[in-house]
């Protein structure tokens, strides 16, 4: 393209997804070597590719931090279809997809049968029977995709939002977008032990099955402020984040290669 910088953002480790593509390992090393500079948004990716090219720096995902923290407002109406949903509720949005532990979603609703667990977002064509599965459970609701407008107004009901990923290298690289929302719409988070979540505060991490019911449950009894949760992720808005790739670049035209920057975990 005749360009005169190339960034490359490497926000997954690409090569893990099950769909991925033969030849995608050295595409994307041969992309990462000829890169000006490389941004990688979790420090597993950074420690993985470090040795790929010299002008690499880390930014973690941001998060519309307005848009979410309307969960808070007190007139904000919840939709009708989740408003008339048996309290508590155990949240979840995002893909339904493969990287996705459907047996610790079935375990927390058979273990926690007085709350209901619900689910929001696009189902991965190849997680049909999973799906179905959980539709048998009679505390588990599948209200499907909404618009990203919609979220908060369905955020606002829960009173535990999850992040059930499995573990394996896609997601032990990952740096889940729905954790940094579901904190500024001020809710409490229980995910399994992924690096990049691990020293949000309000986010609560389990190893087991057991650890992530057990978390769940104290949870539910907490009392935090919702405004308080919002406030821990206020600085790592995406205006925040492109003032750093700003600077980032800035500093390598310039020619300090090395500048030091790196956005706060």
């Amino acid at each position: 393209l005749d360009e005169s910088l190339l960034i490359y953002y490497c926000a997954d480790e690409y090569t893990a997804f099950t769909d991925s593509i033969k030849g995608l390992a050295q595409l994307e090393e041969r992309l990462f070597r000829k890169a000006d500079i490389v941004i990688v948004t979790s420090r597993p990716l950074l420690e993985s590719k470090q040795n790929l090219n010299k002008n690499i720096f880390l930014i973690p995902h941001g998060v519309d931090v307005k848009h979410f923290r309307q969960a808070i407002e007190p007139d904000l109406k919840m939709p009708d279809e989740i408003a008339r949903i048996p309290r508590p509720i155990i949240g979840f949005h995002g893909l339904l997809a493969d990287w996705i532990d459907f047996d610790l979603i079935r375990t927390i609703a058979i273990n926690i049968p007085n709350a209901s667990l619900v689910l929001i977002g696009k189902a991965a064509n190849d997680t049909y029977d999973e799906i179905e599965s959980l539709r048998l459970l009679p505390n588990v609701y599948i209200l499907g995709r909404k618009a990203y407008s919609e979220l908060p107004s369905y955020c606002k009901a829960f009173d535990v939002a999850i992040n059930p990923f499995k573990l394996n290298q896609l997601t032990l690289a990952a740096n889940p977008l729905k954790v940094r929302e579901y904190l500024a719409a001020g809710k409490c988070v229980v995910s399994t032990n992924i690096p990049a979540v691990t020293e949000l505060k309000y986010c609560y991490t389990a190893n087991t099955h057991d650890e992530f019911i057990d978390l769940i449950l104290k949870v539910l009894e907490l009392r935090p402020d919702p405004l308080e949760i919002s406030e821990t992720v206020a600085n790592d808005d995406w205006s925040t984040r492109v003032d750093t790739l700003r600077s980032i670049v800035s500093s390598v035209i310039s020619g300090n290669t090395n500048p030091g920057i790196e956005s706060q975990d």
